[in-house]
């Protein structure tokens, strides 16, 4: 027989394993200071979308918009029933074309039954609710108000009032089902009898039973005690495990930090001061001396101890530990950003372990404090069966409470016997008595044959019949099989399943009208002689840019757009930019902060232009940023590229060089002017003010793009990127510019050595350029939350820079919201079409691209970058206090890396609320101009995109470039022809002034 160590040493590994598999499917959450866009998700990805997001929903976290919101885009057109049908023909499982009711032209289909249910609340009731509906809100008296015009007519031909018409049709539901339900339509409570006592008592151990099992599969001990208690011990315990992993590795400004971190760790460390911890809280805990004592050296052993002293089952505790982590997910991502070497410049070694094991130590103070208090026993699960398996009474009513499930008659009783008796030890005939009133009415609401349902088989038949229009007289020829056959359909369309519907609808009306625009697009361009060129204007991809963009094509037919995936870094750019530091930033050492009397002088003397900043911040903000930025140009006025006139350029920046103008497919027929344009986002307010900031390109900087514009303007470069096909005229000049996409705003770099040649061109372009950024803004404060009313382009940008200034503006523009697809291709693609913000544009030139490898890079970009930014979005539009940030006004800094809710909360992960406002959740749609083949073939390369797009994590769309065709990847089967919806596109949209809610895909005349 094995040893005793062998069988230690063997569950040691195993739980090794267990924690292992567990950190792979965390995000890595970086520091804010180094923080990139992140999908929440990551190491779930393996997985379908669906089954993913279904696996999570026990955790709290939402992987939908709600149905509210999907509603509200089918009132608005976003959605339509062309879309719910073809969305709901993808689940083969609902067989929606199946008659339902009746026969031939006039038969219900289950489609009828589900299109019903998607649009309409059609939800059970609990006993209170269905009471107050009849009751209060008179459902028998008159018609619902949200019921079609349709149904409404047809309910209403003949001469009856709607109060006799409701009353009809229920009093036939109610003989149709057998339901027992009288007036005034008070629930009835079985008779509680010494037999029947002693079978809903079985039956609460039952359920008793049934909670205890899932602990370690869909919930924890602290969220059982929590539902028959309403204590927060989640609050208590993060409050402290905030505290101590903040000492040991968040980077604040204070010097002192968990002693013996960087030696012992961070569970080493703190095991080794916890018993000396001058926090009182420890004091106020039973057995905590005892407890901290026994703690074993290594963070493994005590996450086995704990998990044996909570008698948690050892198969459940794979389970039970991810439950722990996607409890305190921020700090497990956290963690595993620096377990997986995200902090190579540090050296505190931590673990996922080390987190496990002091969140089960401090998880099991807290439920010991809670169940002494409450039950006196201890925290633990034998104790916990035993102590309701002989008071099943208690069970019921805290279960019942605290769910919030209860009558108000019983809620009253509910509340004195848990505030004023405390447990069953006491009073506990009352516990019994409203225990078996509570589970009579529960019993009652069940729906079994024998009793039926009024809340739920009832009332849901009720409203079903009311929104398609059938009266009592056609409800009494249908047989009570077909009733019920109808019910169990609708059971079946589960929230799941509804909300997998919706997203597929949206995001195929979406798909279909940007498709229809891409193939009229395509069709006109044929017909279209190219102007010749006067400039070509190379962009960062980022969606902000789109706008102007299209804009300044309009003004200027013979401007070329292109979007470039990143400006190239150069070795010579990054030299030229820490020489343009100040000596002093240069020298400084960022720990002097650390040090109070170090740090004292410079506080002193720095002090009144502190006050001063906030005197101008507060009473002309407008103002004080422009001073500001004035005084930050004259600091720069004099470092022209003289620099790159003298510095050699070497074989690797050269390789670059070319490599960027291949990726764009700008190798030869470049125009007299060519200008490059950074951007970056200026705002007062640096709460997550990397948010504005672009993954792709890292906002280039000023300096940079300065430079790289210079370099490119020098003969010699030019010949050395001609040796690798890139073939750059002696003519052409190359100028930089950065556009401010808070501001809306542009800054043009060395205008003064524009030749004489291009000056004209030149001046022109400028012209345009500042309209196409007053244009852009107006669309800009459209989408922003309190934003004025109708305003004129110039009054927009005004507004624009406004709250560009204002440091209390919790959102000073729209950031990466609204990103819905990525559009590799040429510009001829989409050059007249509004993609309203919403896209980021790719270039690429599928023709000459002819082994893929151009391709490969943008599918490279798209993994690391602009994908994360669009699931981080998506994720915290849909489970914003799971998954993303919250509302601003909760979150306060901790330290200098790091967010978190109130003082209890855990570290943030995504985008706070206002910031993911606006945005609609859906999944990213990638739009290639390419070769089908070809792409599919370079998909085998990369193998995490092809997993993902087989798992329905983001959709890909082929248009062949010679042909127009349209192709679809279906997942499993490869790409499918597009059958386009027969729709109308909107017309031409030439007017500015007041651009629609979210604008809808239109056709802008370039002319």
């Amino acid at each position: 027989m094995p040893t005793t160590t062998a069988v230690a040493d063997h569950l040691k590994t195993q739980l090794r394993a267990d924690i292992a598999a567990l950190a792979e499917t965390l995000p890595k959450l970086a520091p804010l200071h180094r923080l990139t866009p992140e999908n929440p998700l990551q190491g779930v990805m393996e997985e379908d979308f669906s089954v993913a997001l279904a696996q999570l929903q026990s955790a709290g976290i939402r992987g939908y918009q709600s149905e509210t919101q999907f509603r509200d885009y089918y009132r608005h057109d976003r959605i339509n029933k062309a879309d719910l049908a073809a969305a709901m023909d993808s689940f083969p499982q609902l067989n929606a074309k199946a008659a339902l009711f009746g026969e031939d032209d006039a038969a219900l289909l289950r489609y009828d039954l589900y299109h019903t249910a998607l649009l309409y609340d059609i939800e059970p009731l609990t006993w209170p609710e269905f009471y107050w509906q009849l009751n209060e809100n008179r459902a028998l008296d008159a018609l619902p108000e949200d019921l079609p015009a349709s149904a409404r007519q047809q309910l209403m031909a003949g001469n009856a009032s709607e109060r006799t018409i409701c009353r009809q049709l229920w009093q036939i539901i109610e003989d149709k089902l057998g339901l027992t339900v009288g007036f005034p339509f008070a629930p009835k409570a079985t008779p509680t009898s010494a037999d029947n006592s002693s079978a809903l008592f079985d039956y609460a151990r039952q359920q008793l039973a049934s909670e205890l099992a899932a602990i370690g599969i869909s919930h924890t001990l602290p969220g059982f005690i929590g539902k028959l208690t309403g204590i927060d011990l989640m609050g208590s315990i993060l409050t402290q495990l905030n505290r101590i992993c903040a000492s040991a590795l968040i980077e604040g400004i204070a010097a002192r930090h968990l002693p013996g971190r960087s030696e012992l760790g961070l569970y080493g460390a703190w095991r080794q001061i916890a018993r000396f911890d001058a926090d009182p809280f420890l004091y106020e805990l039973p057995d905590w001396q005892a407890i901290m004592t026994a703690l074993p050296d290594q963070a493994l052993d005590a996450v086995i101890l704990q998990l044996r002293h909570l008698e948690i089952p050892q198969p459940n505790w794979p389970g039970y530990l991810r439950m722990l982590a996607l409890d305190s997910l921020g700090w497990a991502s956290y963690i595993h950003w620096h377990q997986a070497g995200g902090s190579a410049d540090r050296t505190i070694p931590v673990t996922l372990a080390d987190l496990l094991a002091i969140r089960l130590t401090l998880e099991r103070l807290w439920l010991n404090q809670a169940c002494r208090e409450t039950w006196l026993i201890e925290g633990k699960l034998s104790r916990l069966q035993a102590y309701f398996g002989k008071n099943p009474a208690e069970f019921v009513v805290r279960r019942k409470l605290f769910q919030g499930d209860l009558p108000e008659h019983c809620t009253g009783q509910a509340e004195i016997l848990t505030t004023l008796s405390g447990s069953a030890r006491h009073d506990a005939g009352q516990w019994q008595q409203l225990a078996l009133e509570i589970l009579a009415l529960e019993w009652a609401s069940s729906a079994t044959p024998l009793l039926p349902n009024a809340a739920d088989q009832g009332w849901r038949l009720f409203r079903l019949c009311q929104y398609w229009g059938l009266n009592a007289e056609a409800v009494s020829r249908l047989e009570p099989a077909r009733l019920t056959g109808a019910l169990d359909l609708l059971n079946g369309f589960t929230p799941q399943l509804r909300s997998r519907i919706w997203l597929q609808a949206y995001e195929n009306h979406y798909r279909d009208g940007l498709l229809s625009a891409i193939r009229e697009q395509w069709l006109k361009q044929r017909l279209i002689l190219k102007p010749r060129l006067e400039a070509q204007v190379i962009f960062c991809v980022d969606i902000r840019e789109e706008g102007i963009r299209r804009h300044l094509e309009a003004l200027n037919p013979a401007v070329e757009t292109c979007g470039a995936r990143g400006f190239p870094k150069l070795e010579i750019t990054a030299q030229a930019r820490k020489q343009t530091l100040p000596p002093l930033l240069a020298r400084l050492d960022l720990s002097l902060y650390r040090d109070t009397l170090a740090a004292l002088p410079g506080i002193i003397l720095s002090s009144p232009f502190y006050v001063l900043r906030l005197l101008g911040q507060f009473t002309a903000p407008r103002h004080w940023q422009g001073l500001a930025r004035s005084l930050g140009r004259q600091g720069r006025r004099n470092r022209t590229v003289a620099f790159n006139l003298q510095s050699a350029i070497s074989r690797k920046d050269v390789e670059q060089l070319a490599g960027f103008f291949q990726a764009l497919g700008l190798t030869e027929n470049f125009a007299g002017l060519v200008v490059l344009v950074g951007h970056r986002s200026t705002s007062s307010n640096p709460l997550y003010r990397q948010a504005y900031h672009c993954a792709v390109c890292a906002n280039a900087h000023t300096d940079g793009m300065r430079q790289l514009a210079g370099l490119l303007n020098r003969p010699e470069v030019r010949g050395k990127l001609a040796e690798h096909g890139v073939s750059v005229p002696p003519g052409v000049w190359f100028t930089a510019v950065t556009h401010d996409t808070c501001r809306d705003t542009l800054s043009w770099h060395d205008s003064a050595l524009v030749p004489s040649a291009q000056q004209a061109v030149f001046e022109r372009l400028q012209q345009h350029f500042s309209e196409a950024a007053s244009r852009n803004a107006l669309e800009h404060y459209h989408q922003l939350t309190a934003s004025p009313g109708k305003l004129n382009a110039g009054e927009a940008l005004i507004h624009m820079l406004e709250r560009s200034a204002d440091f209390s503006q919790a959102r000073p523009e729209s950031g990466h919201a609204g990103l819905a697809t990525v559009i590799i291709g040429r510009r001829r693609l989409t050059k007249a079409i509004d993609l309203s913000r919403r896209a980021a544009l790719v270039s690429y030139d599928a023709v000459s691209d002819t082994d893929g490898l151009k391709l490969s890079g943008h599918f490279s970009a798209l993994e690391t970058a602009i994908l994360p930014i669009s699931l981080s979005l998506y994720f915290s539009v849909t489970s914003p206090e799971r998954l993303g940030s919250g509302p601003v006004a909760d979150l306060n800094p901790l330290g200098a890396d790091a967010m978190i809710s109130g003082n209890n909360g855990d570290l943030r992960l995504g985008l706070p609320r206002e910031i993911a406002a606006g945005h609609e959740a859906m999944r990213l749609l990638v739009v290639v101009e390419g070769d089908p083949a070809l792409v599919q073939a370079l998909l085998a390369g990369h193998e995490r995109l092809h997993r993902w797009l087989n798992g329905r994590w983001l959709h890909l769309i082929v248009v062949a470039p010679f042909s127009g065709e349209i192709s679809c990847w279906l997942p499993g089967s490869g790409f499918t022809p597009w059958q386009p919806a027969p729709m109308t596109m909107p017309d031409s949209a030439a007017a500015y002034s007041v651009p629609p809610e979210r604008p809808p895909l239109n056709a802008v005349d370039a002319a």
